[in-house]
């Protein structure tokens, strides 16, 4: 065999695997989204210019901060969707790679292992605005102070909730013919997709389940031989039906962490809790009803009550329950004060609204007042008595929360939404004429 004759064609050979390999050889076509900063869980896809072997991408990818989370690939193999079990962390810079260790489907590396950084948004506060007229969805970015609307509905926005990936925001309208629906606004392309049209009732506050699978809303029907209720709607068939077969009438729905439903029925003057999975029913009478907030772990829901009124006062305390145990117990003490409109944070600290009935000490307004967890120090965080301060919203860090406060002596002026730090520092005005706001990742 003449070896001087077969090493040029040899050579030839390998120059050509060489040609056709970095042909065929896959790389990264692009990545989505890559110049608008990260919103909750949103997935980010990595397009192929191959089809490829998806364990062998999977393994090769890495992100920094480390997330957990999905995979999922078209049909083609060569967009590759990743989705975050938690919500990205905020207001940081993420970091993905894809190292040469991923393949296509006939086993050649990645050409150009790559890594880009993505901007994550911090949290928003969003809000409703303006309060004395249609009002519409609107967000706030402390950082940089922009605000963006978000609904532009002709008739406003009754109200709101987010989803837990923080995606989509489901709201309540009324429509041009007078007919009531909730909607769903998608974060990512701004669209709003009707999901509940009511011709014969008003269907306002959604509440979305922690897991997202459903939405607990009232349903008031015009016809008054029947009586204000709870449904369920399932979000993905979007099937719709009362929460309990009953003419009773209920309200307030609020869930625990654990998928636990609150809502308070009128009719037994009971607050009531079911998880809609296991059907039980919990009750703890209540003769006034109000607003209501989960404690962290979900175990504890804490509300007011009027406990005796007579011609000048109205004795209003807050009460915890505990769901499981099915004790009672209140946590205003005092004879004398009046405590409303509770919100856990992330921590356990309860912000309330306080004022005293004593007449030397009396006030038009209730002040922020926060409650430690051992439910025995309470201490005020702001001092403007002619002001009720009510709405709050926690930021998901525990360490400051928004507000809304109403001057009860000019009772024409706008509301006011205002923020404030865990110690009292930094308070201060955000917008005027604004109402129920909530953070959003």
């Amino acid at each position: 065999m003449d070896w001087k004759r077969l090493l040029p064609l040899l050579g030839l050979a390998l120059l050509l695997l060489l040609v056709m390999g970095w042909i065929y050889a896959p790389r990264v076509k692009g990545v989505q989204p890559l110049l608008e900063p990260l919103h909750g869980r949103q997935p980010i896809q990595i397009t192929f210019t191959r089809p490829m072997d998806p364990d062998s991408v999977e393994q090769a990818l890495a992100t920094q901060p480390l997330q957990k989370g999905e995979f999922g690939w078209d049909e083609s193999r060569q967009t590759l969707t990743f989705t975050p079990r938690e919500a990205w962390p905020s207001d940081t810079i993420l970091t993905i790679q894809v190292s040469s260790g991923a393949r296509s489907t006939i086993h050649l590396p990645l050409l150009n292992p790559q890594t880009w950084q993505l901007e994550i948004s911090p949290y928003l506060l969003t809000y409703l605005y303006p309060a004395d007229n249609e009002s519409n969805i609107y967000s706030l970015n402390l950082e940089n102070g922009e605000t963006r609307p978000l609904t532009r509905h002709p008739n406003g926005v009754l109200d709101y909730d987010i989803s837990p990936d923080g995606l989509t925001i489901y709201y309540s309208t009324i429509d041009e013919d007078g007919s009531s629906g909730i909607y769903a606004l998608n974060r990512l392309n701004g669209e709003s997709d009707v999901i509940l049209i009511c011709a014969d009732a008003l269907c306002r506050d959604p509440q979305v389940s922690p897991d997202g699978e459903w939405i607990a809303y009232q349903r008031i029907p015009q016809s008054p031989d029947h009586n204000p209720e709870i449904y369920l709607l399932t979000v993905p068939t979007r099937k719709t039906e009362p929460l309990l077969e009953t003419n009773h009438h209920l309200e307030n729905p609020v869930w625990s962490p654990q998928g636990w439903l609150a809502f308070y029925d009128r009719s037994d003057q009971a607050y009531k809790f079911l998880h809609p999975q296991e059907g039980e029913v919990i009750a703890f009478a209540n003769d006034t009803g109000g607003q209501g907030t989960w404690s962290p772990e979900g175990t504890a829901f804490v509300t007011t009550e009027i406990l005796d009124i007579n011609e000048n006062l109205a004795f209003r305390h807050l009460f915890k329950y505990q769901v499981q145990s099915g004790s009672k117990t209140d946590l205003t003490q005092d004879p004398f004060l009046e405590d409303a409109t509770p919100s856990y944070s992330p921590e356990g600290l309860l912000a309330f609204g306080r004022k005293s009935l004593l007449p030397e000490e009396w006030s038009p307004g209730r002040q922020l007042w926060i409650m430690e967890r051992g439910e025995e120090d309470a201490n005020p965080l702001t001092n403007a008595g002619d002001y009720h301060h009510t709405a709050f919203a926690w930021h998901p860090d525990g360490e400051q929360l928004a507000y809304v406060r109403y001057n009860q002596a000019q009772l024409t002026e706008s509301p006011e939404l205002w923020l404030i730090a865990v110690d009292g520092a930094d308070n201060y005005r955000l917008v005027i004429n604004a109402f129920d706001p909530q953070w959003m990742p």
